[in-house]
């Protein structure tokens, strides 16, 4: 059984989804990172190319390509919103939804927002609006998860009862 971490680009899923395989000494996989290694091309380069709707399409394609054996997944902020994916997601494993408060997602975003294509040509001051739009267009989708878990102070308590809910899950 897989494990699918969802939530808004910025929250984590790369870390936590890493450090949660190791816990609970399941495989990992990044979706944007086997991805990229499938197509041989960038997110920022395919969305730029081919168009969000032919992103998409891929995303879901690799997203329903990866086994289902015990790996901790870490997807795209939009993957679960597009193409039957969260449907998947739930038949498949278990869907763990990581929260954060809009303002932290910013603090993070900030740094590396050139690399993000949905908002690299924001100005930072429009950010923090586009954000909370955008969470409150996908929250719907991402309260549909088994588990949610709030991890603006994420530590390693948080981890531990994490991984002790999921593996209960996985029974």
């Amino acid at each position: 059984m897989n494990v699918y971490l969802i939530g808004y680009m910025g929250v984590g899923k790369t870390t936590i989804g890493k450090r949660l395989s190791r816990r609970l000494e399941y495989a990992y996989c990044d979706l944007d990172a086997q991805i990229e290694l499938e197509t041989k091309s960038s997110i920022s380069a395919l969305f730029a190319e081919k168009g969000e709707a032919a992103f998409r399409k891929i995303e879901s394609e690799v997203l329903s390509n990866i086994p289902n054996n015990g790996t901790v997944i870490s997807t795209g902020g939009g993957a679960p919103c597009h193409n039957d994916n969260l449907d998947f997601m739930l038949k498949a494993g278990i869907v763990v939804w990581l929260k954060m408060s809009p303002e932290m997602i910013v603090s993070r975003l900030l740094p590396g927002k050139a690399k993000r294509p949905l908002i690299a040509k924001l100005k930072d001051d429009e950010l923090l609006d586009f954000v909370k739009a955008h969470l409150r267009k996908r929250e719907p989708t991402y309260s549909r998860a088994d588990i949610s878990l709030d991890v603006n102070n994420m530590d390693s308590k948080k981890m531990d009862d994490l991984a002790h809910i999921v593996s209960i899950y996985s029974k």
